[in-house]
């Protein structure tokens, strides 16, 4: 502690007073802290913890702590320059803006690389020494956590993420939310939500973008999204196109980019398949609509003709039946002696020429046949000497004598 000098407060923390001193003949800044509170140890504890695991250009170097009866010390070199909120009120160029952005992104990757959150980034904990170099202070509210969920609610309300607002579970992402409105805050010189109703304004998320091109405002909305899954890692931040000047804006760097893009896709096929079921249902109907007169066509014409099959069949039935009946009746007729009717001699003997000639039909028919086959034995000329018709008259006539 002799080698220890306070030469003149130059700033206050929450927790904190910062004072200008040396330390073995070399200028440094010198971070005070009551020992009397308790919850000050412990901060003091996790703030050494973490800085003596900690060595980059971003971050001012630690060089030793000190503890008295009543006092906690913290020995940081000294970086000539200022805090970021003396810069916010000034008009900067987006070249400056960018470099300061890029800076943060680059010390915020080493240190989440080591799984540790700061959870305090507000431009009062960002310095900007003389040479442009930017250096990121005050771990006191900072976390290693190899769980990477964090349940604590800390830090500066203005630049506190929403989940860890509302003591919900959080990430590493609760970092990202900040650099979100910093950047914005460097460009428009002012908060992007209301201050008197900061959660209602996070969640309408009504933000009036007045000098931010979109390259800016695509990265700010990647950076400060509601969803933190939806919010840029540092190390992706450093890709995207307001950092690099280069590449679409459409790109997708987070997972949850890829996601969206994905779900879209699915959802552009289902679209499609939809589309191709609905066209071919349509073209469906249209040839069932086609097909069904041609069947009912069909249809009539296979009931006519079945119609007409049985018209031609009962005619000829009909007629069958009526040669049928003409025909039994001609028999009985002519064979058959009606029992009520006594037959007259005359139409006995006219009924007997009658069956001569047709006897005499049939054998001519039957000569015929034989004749065209070449079995016809020749016979002697039929006369009445020789006919046996005559000869059985003639045996009647002789009985009748």
């Amino acid at each position: 502690m002799n080698e220890l000098n306070i030469l003149q407060k130059i700033g206050n923390g929450a927790f904190s007073q910062v004072y200008l001193g040396t330390y073995k003949s070399r200028q440094v800044a010198i971070k005070v802290l009551d020992k009397s509170v308790p919850s000050y140890c412990e901060l003091f504890n996790r703030e050494v913890e973490i800085l003596e695991q900690l060595q980059h250009p971003n971050l001012v170097k630690y060089i030793a702590s000190y503890e008295t009866f009543d006092k906690l010390y913290i020995i940081m070199d000294y970086v000539e320059g200022s805090n970021l909120t003396e810069l916010c009120k000034q008009n900067l160029s987006e070249d400056t803006i960018k470099s300061i952005i890029k800076q943060l992104l680059i010390v915020l990757t080493y240190i989440h690389n080591k799984d540790i959150t700061h959870r305090d980034i507000k431009p009062d904990n960002i310095l900007v020494g003389l040479d442009g170099r930017v250096r990121l202070i005050d771990f006191g509210l900072s976390q290693q956590s190899e769980s990477k969920i964090s349940y604590d609610k800390c830090g500066t309300l203005l630049f506190m993420a929403p989940e860890m607002i509302l003591k919900m579970p959080y990430l590493k992402s609760v970092d990202m939310w900040s650099i979100g409105i910093i950047q914005f805050l460097l460009y428009e010189r002012k908060h992007p939500f209301n201050y008197e109703n900061l959660i209602e304004s996070i969640q309408t998320y009504n933000i009036n973008f007045t000098i931010m091109d979109k390259s800016a405002q695509n990265f700010f909305k990647k950076c400060a999204a509601i969803n933190p899954e939806a919010r840029m890692s540092a190390e992706q931040a450093l890709m995207h196109p307001w950092i690099t000047g280069e590449g679409d804006l459409g790109q997708p760097i987070t997972i949850h980019d890829r996601m969206t893009i994905f779900q879209n896709k699915q959802k552009l096929i289902c679209l499609i398949n939809a589309l191709s079921f609905i066209k071919y249902c349509t073209s469906f109907v249209k040839s069932i609509r086609l097909i069904i007169p041609l069947n009912q066509q069909v249809s009539q014409t296979d009931i006519t003709l079945r119609q007409q099959n049985q018209d031609a069949t009962q005619r000829k039935s009909t007629s069958r039946i009526k040669q049928a009946r003409s025909t039994s009746q001609l028999f009985f007729e002519t064979n058959v002696a009606s029992p009520l009717k006594k037959q007259s001699p005359f139409r006995i003997t006219q009924q007997r020429q009658s069956q001569t000639r047709m006897l005499q039909q049939s054998n001519s028919m039957q000569l015929a046949q034989m004749a065209k086959r070449g079995s016809l034995n020749k016979l002697p000329p039929l006369n009445s000497s020789n006919s046996p018709i005559e000869k059985r008259r003639t045996n009647i006539r002789m009985r009748q004598l």
